[in-house]
């Protein structure tokens, strides 16, 4: 890049960011994900599905209505990536941005996000 000449950045279209250490309010699961947005059932689904948490969903005493701790004090790091994952998802942007969203999960659940 030459100095007399201004750096731009253009994006068309909406953006989604998934960051490596989430942020989590005190809230239920589906609240994080949502996220103040309106609910929608199959939209909803279809983040749980590829954020790989259907199994999540099933253990948490409540599912998707189990209260989160300040931080996401009560649930592991692996799940606090995969709800800010599925809070992009449920976002349904244009362009994702990814903060290594496979640090903080095991093998299995990598590769099933990567497909």
């Amino acid at each position: 890049m030459l100095a007399d000449k201004e750096a731009r950045v253009t994006i068309n279209g909406s953006i989604a960011y998934s960051s490596q250490k989430p942020w989590i309010m005190s809230a239920t699961v589906k609240d994080n994900i949502i996220f103040q947005s309106n609910f929608d059932d199959n939209k909803f689904n279809k983040a749980i599905y590829h954020a790989s948490l259907e199994q999540d969903m099933k253990i948490l005493p409540f599912g998707v209505e189990t209260e989160i701790g300040e931080k996401g004090i009560n649930i592991s790091g692996g799940q606090k990536a995969r709800i800010g994952l599925a809070r992009a998802i449920y976002a349904d942007r244009d362009i994702y941005l990814l903060d290594d969203i496979l640090s903080a999960v095991d093998v299995h659940v990598g590769e099933f996000l990567m497909q």
